[in-house]
């Protein structure tokens, strides 16, 4: 809330400075498209960011020498310490995922798993983008940590 707060005072605050040499018009313009571009870029960092948290988690519990299956728990574990309901619907949620999935789908499932379970299902279109961004961020990271198999 502090963040949006601070965003709508800036946005107001070069609104006010372009109204000052180029009109109240071009200001309240120039006001709203920069609100409107902070906005979603928030929203898509917002969102990268929740996926590469998450993977940033596993990949933890990973070096640490857990397996598959139970470094998606603890990364689930660390998620929702405070909610247990949230932590006991995501992990149902994950552990349903099938044993014999491969690694990296598995673990694209369940980061994906907890951002429907956060934000929703996402409108038709964007989970396959969703899925995409998972993927690039798990492959770049996967290269980085080279966990043992």
């Amino acid at each position: 809330m502090i963040g949006f707060l601070v965003m709508l005072a800036v946005c107001t605050l070069v609104a006010w400075l372009v109204s000052v040499y180029l009109g109240r018009v071009w200001g309240i313009v120039i006001g709203v498209l920069a609100f409107i571009a902070w906005s979603r870029f928030n929203k898509s960092e917002g969102t990268t960011g929740l996926f590469k948290s998450n993977l940033q988690s596993y990949f933890h519990y990973r070096r640490a020498g857990q397996s598959v299956d139970h470094a998606l728990q603890s990364m689930v574990v660390s998620r929702y310490r405070f909610s247990k309901r949230q932590h006991f619907t995501v992990s149902a949620l994950v552990s349903a995922i099938p044993p014999e999935t491969p690694e990296d789908q598995k673990v694209i499932t369940a980061i994906y798993t907890v951002f429907c379970a956060e934000q929703g299902d996402p409108p038709p279109g964007l989970e396959s983008k969703y899925i995409s961004k998972i993927r690039d961020a798990y492959c770049r990271m996967a290269e980085r940590h080279k966990v043992p198999q």
